[in-house]
């Protein structure tokens, strides 16, 4: 049907993704991180996300309630890759709290991270619109109330270059 578009597929952090577009090498990106502005940049849609600690539902901690950094800090975790959108955001919020986490695995693919809470008693960070399936199906679990502890503003970003 549009027979000179094409389509290409890429993950990077978000500072690689706006380098990618100021150089013409992308003409739109999608990312999850802070607000960004710049004048060059139309901001097409930008929504708010949620986030949780997710756990197998199997976990001893999947039926705690208001549970803190500190009773969780200890407990193996899978998070996806350091220094790249809401992980980086993550990292920075436990870092103001005097914390560092050492995961387990650290892997870019959400799917196998909730694949493998399913099916363990690690913890994980993830984006509510990646879990809610799992969650839904009984298969993991979110962990109690961390909004509080956590506090991440977070957005899905769908930008392009002004011209």
């Amino acid at each position: 049907k549009y027979p000179n578009i094409s389509l290409k597929f890429s993950s990077a952090d978000t500072d690689d993704m706006f380098r990618i577009l100021n150089h013409n090498e992308a003409d739109v990106i999608f990312t999850l991180d802070n607000h960004v502005y710049h004048q060059d940049y139309i901001i097409a849609k930008e929504e708010r996300i949620s986030t949780h600690f997710v756990t197998g539902a199997a976990s001893p901690l999947a039926d705690k309630k208001n549970l803190r950094i500190e009773d969780i800090i200890e407990y193996p975790f899978i998070l996806t890759e350091k220094k790249v959108g809401y992980r980086r955001l993550f990292d920075e919020a436990l870092a103001k709290m005097s914390y560092e986490l050492q995961p387990v695995l650290e892997i870019g693919r959400t799917d196998i991270i909730t694949s493998a809470l399913e099916h363990g008693k690690s913890i994980s960070f993830l984006p509510d619109f990646v879990t809610a399936k799992k969650v839904a199906e009984g298969k993991i679990a979110h962990l109690g109330a961390f909004r509080g502890n956590i506090p991440l503003k977070q957005f899905f970003m769908f930008c392009f270059k002004m011209l």
